[in-house]
């Protein structure tokens, strides 16, 4: 079955992506990134 999801599943996984990246971000790049002189 080739169905393509409806707008709201496709907004609702790239939102979803998008916040699971800033959150890995936010924890393995504290914003206490200037301390490293970097």
């Amino acid at each position: 079955m080739m169905l393509f999801p409806p707008p709201q599943v496709i907004f609702g996984l790239l939102f979803l992506s998008v916040a699971v990246v800033l959150i890995w971000d936010i924890r393995f790049n504290p914003f206490g990134e200037d301390e490293d002189g970097t």
